[in-house]
């Protein structure tokens, strides 16, 4: 399949899923599976996009919208970066940016997602396969029917995986981190670099940079800290270390009248520290290492998203939708499938991450429409212990990578 074809193709599959995106929110059947977001007996679509804009309209209203936010239909204080405040015209064209807008960045996520999947052609099944289990998973439509400011971010990402222009990537760095904070991970783009003095000078001019905005913003910094627990993650619907620890902390695993819900957290943890270990031994290995080479897109893509996910996962309690950032994993992991089906570990790996994507769906679907609610904890052990062991599997390469680029660092 020629170049010009694939483009077409991506943007027909795009438009399909578009469309299904459309017909599962227009007759509510994603609801309550996904929470509905209503207001006066209304059910908003794009919610978390209408926060961003209802506090720029009550900014120009003079409202400090860290403290109040009359203008969301929810009253959400705004706990972004300021910069999300200078959207232009926002009350002038209104139907634009809350209407037409999501709708267009929604699109420009599913075809960079399919692109991504792609590569150079729709060549095997894995490709479709791979498009149809995650963009129809759990924390991709509630993203999208969020209209959350992370799909954004993926879409920037993906960008930056691209991009070897400098002054493009420190831009796509400095916005996406006074704007979410977490992307201050995909700074690991600094250890691309060929030797320390680089890697120093560059991180050096990113934080100066950084560290400058913030002091100038320091009040609304202090009040973005005071509404950190505005909308916390739950059960379900949460994906972190800390979401973990509370539920076994707080929950009631009783037999013969003794609690054994930290006993069982720490039987699934030791199978997560194995396969933390073995990775390292396995990619200790050097024909397996070097199949991690950061100057191709998807090895790249690779490192930021995993970058990202850690960073989210052990220091931050965060909703599903993040969880889209897996995403970027799966193009590195087919290609070395494809190319070296007699790697078992990346075929486990992959069909672990599809897995995955494709349970998290039911499981949600069970949960929340309280089908047999006694099963409830289990599904949410079954969630928490999948959530952990894909950490380890992504933390064990990812400490590979920091590994040999300092041995590369060093050899220079």
């Amino acid at each position: 399949m020629n170049l010009k074809k694939q483009i077409i193709l991506v943007f027909i599959l795009s438009l399909f899923f578009l469309f299904s995106y459309f017909f599962l929110f227009s007759k509510f059947i994603i609801y309550p599976t996904v929470i509905p977001m209503t207001s006066g007996g209304n059910t908003y679509l794009f919610a978390d996009w209408t926060a961003v804009l209802g506090a720029n309209l009550c900014k120009e209203l003079g409202y400090d919208v860290y403290l109040k936010n009359p203008c969301d239909p929810w009253g959400r204080t705004h706990v972004y970066g300021e910069i999300l405040l200078h959207i232009p015209f926002v009350e002038k064209f209104k139907i634009f940016y809350f209407d037409i807008l999501p709708v267009i960045i929604n699109y420009i996520f599913v075809v960079v997602v399919l692109a991504s999947l792609s590569f150079k052609s729709f060549k095997s099944y894995i490709n479709y396969f791979t498009a149809l289990v995650v963009l129809f998973s759990f924390p991709v439509i509630l993203a999208i029917e969020r209209g959350q400011f992370d799909i954004l971010m993926f879409i920037l990402m993906f960008i930056l995986a691209h991009s070897k222009n400098k002054i493009i990537n420190l831009f796509i760095l400095v916005f996406t981190t006074i704007s979410k904070f977490y992307p201050i991970a995909l700074t690991i783009i600094f250890f691309f670099e060929k030797n320390f003095k680089k890697i120093f000078i560059n991180f050096l001019i990113f934080l100066i940079i950084i560290l400058s905005i913030f002091f100038i913003q320091n009040e609304e910094m202090l009040k973005i800290f005071a509404n950190k627990d505005q909308g916390v993650a739950f059960g379900i619907y949460n994906f972190s270390l800390i979401g973990t620890l509370k539920f076994f902390k707080n929950s009631n695993i009783i037999i013969s009248n003794t609690n054994y819900s930290f006993f069982i957290f720490l039987l699934l943890l030791i199978p997560a520290v194995i396969f933390f270990v073995k990775i390292l031994k396995y990619f200790s290995n050097e024909k397996i290492i070097n199949k991690l080479d950061y100057n191709f897109f998807e090895d790249k893509l690779y490192i930021f998203a995993s970058a990202i996910i850690l960073f989210c996962y052990f220091f931050s309690s965060n909703f599903v939708y993040r969880e889209i950032f897996i995403i970027g994993l799966i193009p590195w992991i087919i290609k070395i499938y494809i190319s070296n089906k007699n790697q078992s570990f990346f075929s486990f790996y992959y069909y672990f991450l599809m897995f995955k994507f494709l349970i998290s769906t039911p499981i949600t679907y069970i949960y929340m429409n309280k089908i047999i609610q006694n099963i409830n904890p289990i599904l949410l052990i079954i969630k928490y212990t999948m959530d952990l062991y894909i950490a380890s599997f992504i933390a064990g390469i990812f400490l590979v990578f920091l590994i040999k680029s300092l041995n590369i660092q060093k050899i220079k």
